[in-house]
Parts: structure tokens; C-alpha cells; sequence
């Protein structure tokens, strides 16, 4: 099977920073974008289908990473943000948990830990989404007609929803092979 590609966007308003954040991400397998506010970013994020992670400068003009956070959340855009700050004190702590950021990363950095942290967002984003789909298949397959956007779904709240179509299909083997056999769209 054939490896799906990683797609990072970096928004920082400075050019320097996302050169160097791209030169450590280099060589690595990400195909990286680059905005330069908050307004730009959006726009990749609307012209893009899938970007798995996006490292965000909390201090930018115009518009906030705060508030893009915000923006990102509202508009329901799938990909594991992460947020770039050089301020040890950072009081938007829980903003940002409610709005799904993955991490935040403190300026000066680490490489390696900062490459592990991408790359670590990069597979979780890759993961909930195949089992977005395995869900949207199984509820297809079983004509279940819910009313659940399994994309909003948290963590716990896809599991127990496994638990339930388990429990539903009792580990009938011939379901099983034809769920492997459906394609996703």
C-alpha cells in the first residue's frame, strides 16, 4: 500500500521563521505550504483538501494564532494544530485545548523534539481520519442513518461508537470481509 503524503502549512507573519521551520522539516517526507497571516492560511486551508498539521506563530499582526485557532475550529477544518510561541507565560491555555490543538511548542526549540511533535500530529491527524472512514463505511454498510458528524467526534466518543457497531454486528466474519471490500470515496 502506498504511503499517503504528509502535508504541513506553517503561518508565521516572518519570512526567516518559515524558512527555518521548513529546513527543519526538510527531508523528511512533509510537503509543505507556507501563509504569512492568519487570512492567507484560511485560504490554503479552503484551496487544500487535506492538511494534516498546521504550526501556528501565536503573535502575528492583524489577526492573532489565538484567533485562528478559533477560526479553524469554527469552520471545522481537520488538521492537528499545532502553536508556535517564544513567551514562556501563555494565558490561552484552555482557549486552545477546546479548540483540539495538538501542542504547543516554545521558541527557542529542541529539533528533534520539535520534528518528533510535528511528525507525531502529522500521524494522528492521518489516524482519526482513517477511522472517520472506517466509521462512515461500517454506518453505510449497516444503513445505519445517523445524525452524528463522526468528524466532530471526539476520541472517546469514536470509540464508543466502535464499541457499538461491534456490538451490533456481533464479529460476524462476512460483514467483517465486506466492509474490507467497500472503497472509500
Amino acid at each position: 500500500m502506498e504511503e499517503e503524503k504528509k502535508y504541513v502549512l506553517i503561518v508565521d507573519d516572518e519570512n526567516e521563521v518559515r524558512e527555518v521551520i521548513e529546513g527543519d522539516l526538510e527531508g523528511l517526507g512533509f510537503i509543505i505550504y507556507h501563509a504569512s497571516s492568519a487570512s492567507e492560511a484560511l485560504k490554503v486551508l479552503a484551496d487544500r483538501s487535506r492538511i494534516h498539521a498546521v504550526l501556528i506563530d501565536v503573535n502575528m499582526p492583524d489577526i492573532s494564532g489565538i484567533d485562528l485557532v478559533k477560526m479553524i475550529y469554527e469552520r471545522g477544518i481537520d488538521s492537528s494544530l499545532l502553536l508556535v510561541t517564544g513567551f514562556g507565560k501563555f494565558e490561552h491555555v484552555q482557549t486552545c485545548i477546546d479548540c483540539g490543538v495538538f501542542d504547543f511548542i516554545q521558541k527557542p526549540y529542541e529539533k528533534s523534539y520539535f520534528i518528533n511533535r510535528v511528525s507525531r500530529a502529522v500521524e494522528m491527524n492521518i489516524s482519526k481520519n482513517m477511522e472517520i472512514q472506517m466509521l462512515e463505511k461500517i454506518s453505510t454498510a449497516l444503513k445505519i442513518n445517523t445524525n452524528i458528524n463522526i468528524k466532530k467526534l471526539k476520541i472517546e466518543e469514536r470509540v464508543e461508537l466502535f464499541k457499538k457497531v461491534l456490538q451490533l454486528i456481533e464479529y460476524d466474519a462476512n460483514f467483517v470481509d465486506k466492509i474490507s471490500k467497500m472503497k472509500v470515496s
